[in-house]
Order: structure tokens, then C-alpha cells, then sequence
């Protein structure tokens, strides 16, 4: 492990915050609960063979012991402090849109936050 996560003499310091919830939508995922992880990127990754992705979601409800619906998504480094600050006070919903989806993957393409409650489309 990199002496730059290390704390403490050895516990594993990262910069991501968990969020659990349920989903709403679209509904062979409704009501499953989800954990999202939120990274601050540093730099953007654009690819010439690949569409911009900001994170990730996928089903791993039989890999893991525990295991279920997980998404990873990246917040630009310069809007990173503002939407911590609003995570901790107001929203309630988180909106993403995804692309390339096999099934168990898929790339996200775009997110939103809101302080609404969800609504289910169907």
C-alpha cells in the first residue's frame, strides 16, 4: 500500500464518501438498496474510443456476500466542497443517466442532486 494512504500506522485513508439509499427506477431495480461512492476527480479522462463517463454503476448481487447494486461516481475537483456541503444538508434524491449497459454494468454519463422527493418513472 502507497505511504500516502497509509494513516495512522496503517488504516486506509481515502477521499470518497458512501451514500446508501434505495432505487426508485426503472423498476426491475425498484426498491433495491444502493451504495454510491462519490470521488473528487482531479483531472478529466476523456478518450477518443470511448464516450465521457463521470463514474459507473453496477449489479453485484452475486459476486460479494452483502453485495448488491453499487455506483462509483466522479465530481469535478472545483464543485467537490460545494456538493459535499449541499450532501450534508439537503439532498434526498440522486438522478443519474447511463449508457452501454450489459446487464450488470453500465457507464454513467451524467448526475443530478435534488432536495425532492423521488419520483418513480415507469
Amino acid at each position: 500500500m502507497p505511504k500516502a494512504h497509509r494513516f495512522q500506522g496503517g488504516l486506509i485513508y481515502t477521499r470518497t464518501i458512501e451514500v446508501t439509499g434505495r432505487m426508485t427506477a426503472p423498476q426491475p431495480m425498484s426498491d433495491r438498496p444502493i451504495r454510491i461512492w462519490l470521488s473528487q476527480l482531479e483531472r478529466w479522462h476523456f478518450s477518443r474510443r470511448e464516450p465521457p463517463y463521470i463514474g459507473d454503476l453496477c449489479d453485484r448481487t452475486h459476486e460479494l456476500p452483502g453485495g448488491g447494486l453499487e455506483a462509483a461516481i466522479y465530481i469535478p475537483k472545483d464543485a467537490w466542497s460545494t456538493s459535499i456541503l449541499c450532501l450534508g444538508m439537503k439532498w434526498r434524491r440522486f438522478d443519474f443517466t447511463g449508457v452501454d449497459g450489459d446487464g450488470r454494468r453500465m457507464r454513467l454519463v451524467d448526475f443530478s442532486f435534488s432536495s425532492g422527493a423521488a419520483e418513480v418513472d415507469n
